[in-house]
């Protein structure tokens, strides 16, 4: 927290990690209730807006991908699929070590329409699938790469990160639309899901700039409310593999 908010004082940065543990401990119990809340109580906690971003992805007959992080609580945004047009709804992830709580997350995402898909195997779904406007994808994008796999990096919150880049092959490949999902805490237990426009329809696009993008999205998120992102998941636990030569050195574009 020091290196990413160098101008903070100590009180301010001790306020922010005491605020965190709670929120985690929130996160914690959220998430074990997900396993039997009901739709209409989820509705309750979660709020959304420009969910139209959708309908037109929908009509223009076109796949979307969301790209989100890890701010509280991501696992609330399930709900999403059963408000939206698209027939497939798919959350990109890992599996789990644990077989117990793989299956568990399993069943919990998938309660309100979501199917799991891990990532070693998205690429070949993407080639399979049809780009028809049916299909949602949900990549939590602001994990670190394995060690000796850091290939690309950008300043994000004042330091060198090793950021993912696979995503950033897809819309000129498959003409998929992107959107950010910026997720807010409006107070303990009920959140604010916005959607926002990452690559606007048929504008041309710079190498690397949906990823440059999505990580001053997520930052800009993060700086609204520093104490409502996973500061446990060590995000910098390889910058020492981002050299001069792997780090972005262009420009910061407009969001």
């Amino acid at each position: 927290m020091k290196n990413s908010f160098p101008e903070k004082t100590e009180p301010e940065l001790r306020r922010i990690k005491k605020e965190f543990f709670r929120n985690f401990g929130d996160f914690m119990v959220e998430t074990l209730k997900t396993f039997t809340i009901s739709s209409e109580e989820l509705e309750s906690l979660v709020t959304y807006e420009s969910t139209e971003f959708f309908e037109k992805a929908f009509q223009k007959r076109k796949n979307v991908i969301i790209l989100t992080g890890h701010t509280f609580n991501w696992e609330f945004t399930t709900l999403v699929a059963q408000k939206l047009p698209q027939e497939n709804f798919y959350a990109i992830y890992k599996k789990l070590q644990s077989a117990f709580w793989d299956k568990k997350i399993i069943e919990s995402r998938g309660r309100f329409g979501f199917q799991l898909l891990e990532a070693k195997n998205v690429m070949k779904h993407f080639i399979e699938q049809k780009n028809d406007g049916n299909s949602v994808y949900g990549f939590l994008s602001d994990q670190s790469p394995q060690r000796g796999k850091s290939q690309f990096g950008v300043n994000f919150l004042n330091q060198r990160t090793p950021v993912f880049t696979g995503y950033n092959r897809l819309p000129e490949k498959d003409n998929l639309l992107f959107c950010f999902a910026e997720i807010i805490k409006i107070k303990r237990g009920k959140y604010h899901i916005k959607f926002i426009e990452i690559l606007p329809e048929n504008e041309k696009f710079e190498e690397f700039e949906l990823v440059v993008k999505f990580n001053q999205l997520i930052e800009r998120t993060i700086r609204k409310q520093p104490e409502n992102w996973l500061w446990s998941h060590k995000r910098w636990k390889n910058a020492d593999e981002i050299t001069d030569e792997k780090l972005y050195h262009g420009k910061e574009y407009p969001i």
